[in-house]
């Protein structure tokens, strides 16, 4: 199963600390990419970090976009990823920069494109401020 950190930053003014990314971290070569969808629970354990605490230089990471994830309405405390929609972006980047997408060890998602996606009231799940 994959690990997931949830990446914080302080909020001074409302003296709070607010979500910024949602890493979901595999492995080299441990992820399914002949799979069509990724479940992630919103309530997963997770670790939590700070934003200073940034990611190690020699992890590979690929950024989920708002146009991969897709609302799960059989499991409405989640959300999708499409994983057909991710290699799409990544045969046009392989044009560009080679690379092997066998060799990424985690995602990136931006919390708010999980609000956006999910329509929940996430804060239930974390203990943060949206």
């Amino acid at each position: 199963m994959a690990k997931l950190k949830v990446y914080f930053e302080n909020n001074e003014e409302l003296n709070v600390l607010d979500p910024v990314w949602l890493v979901v971290s595999f492995g080299r070569g441990k992820f399914n990419w002949s799979a069509k969808q990724l479940y992630i629970p919103l309530e997963a354990p997770y670790s939590r970090v700070m934003r200073g605490e940034y990611l190690e230089e020699k992890i590979i990471s690929l950024r989920v976009i708002r146009e991969d994830l897709k609302h799960d309405m059989m499991r409405p405390d989640g959300f999708l990823i499409d994983i057909q929609s991710m290699l799409l972006r990544i045969k046009h980047m392989q044009k560009k920069q080679q690379f092997d997408h066998f060799e990424i060890d985690q995602f990136i998602i931006q919390m708010a494109d999980i609000k956006d996606v999910t329509n929940a009231n996430i804060a239930r799940y974390y203990d943060w401020g949206f």
